[in-house]
C-alpha cells in the first residue's frame, strides 16, 4: 500500500525542467525572429528537448576527445555541412543558428517530424535518408531505428537518444502547454519575440 502510495504521488509531480535548459530561450527567440522560423516546424518545445539531452544547459559543454562541443553537441560533420568554422568554441546563438541551418539543409529527409531530426541530427542525414527509405517500405519507425543501429554500431545507441528526446519532448510540451513560459529576459528582442509568441498564440 505504501509503495502504490509513492508510485502515485511520484507520477503526479509536475515536471519542471531546468532552468539551466530553458534560460536559453531568449536565444531562440533571436534566432526565430533572424530566420522566420514557424512555430509549426520547430516549436520551443523542439528545442529545449535537444537542449535538454544534448547539453542540459551548458554552452561549454564537451567531452574530452570528443568531437562534440556546445549547447547542442555540434559535430565536425554537421558544422562542416552549414559552414561553421570554430565549432570548438561556439556562443549559444551561433550554436542555435547553425542547427537551425542544418535542419534547413536536411529537412527533405526529416520533412520536420521531430523524431526524424532527433535521427537527423545524432546518426546524420544519410541515416535519416535510409529511414525514410525502410518506413516507405512499411518498416515502422522504431523498427526501422533499430536496423539502422543494429546495422551500424557507430550510430552508438540511437534507438535510446531518440527515446531520450521523445522524452524530453513530450515534457516540455507538457509543461508549455500548461501555461509556464521558459521566457526570462528583459532584453528588447526578446520582449519583441514574447509580443510575437502572444500574438501567434491568440
Amino acid at each position: 500500500m505504501l509503495l502504490t502510495l509513492i508510485f502515485i504521488g511520484a507520477c503526479a509531480v509536475e515536471y519542471v525542467p531546468k532552468r539551466a535548459v530553458w534560460a536559453h530561450m531568449s536565444t531562440v527567440d533571436e534566432v526565430r525572429l533572424e530566420k522566420d522560423i514557424p512555430f509549426a516546424r520547430m516549436g520551443d518545445a523542439l528545442f529545449l528537448a535537444f537542449i535538454h539531452i544534448e547539453s542540459d544547459g551548458d554552452p561549454a559543454a564537451h567531452r574530452p576527445r570528443s568531437q562534440y562541443y556546445g549547447l547542442l553537441q555540434m559535430g565536425t560533420a554537421a558544422s562542416t555541412d552549414v559552414g561553421v568554422v570554430n565549432k570548438d568554441n561556439l556562443v549559444p546563438l551561433t550554436a542555435v543558428s547553425s542547427f537551425v541551418d542544418y535542419m534547413h539543409l536536411y529537412k527533405k529527409y526529416h520533412g520536420w517530424s521531430p523524431s526524424r531530426m532527433a535521427v537527423c541530427w545524432k546518426g546524420g542525414p544519410g541515416t535519416c535518408k535510409k529511414l525514410g527509405e525502410l518506413t516507405r517500405k512499411g518498416v515502422s519507425l522504431d523498427a526501422a531505428i533499430l536496423q539502422l543501429e543494429r546495422a551500424n554500431p557507430k550510430l552508438g545507441r540511437l534507438a535510446e537518444y531518440v527515446r531520450r528526446f521523445r522524452v524530453a519532448h513530450s515534457n516540455y510540451t507538457n509543461w508549455l502547454d500548461e501555461g509556464n513560459s521558459p521566457y526570462q529576459t528583459e532584453s528588447l528582442i526578446g520582449k519583441v519575440a514574447m509580443w510575437f509568441k502572444r500574438g501567434a498564440q491568440s
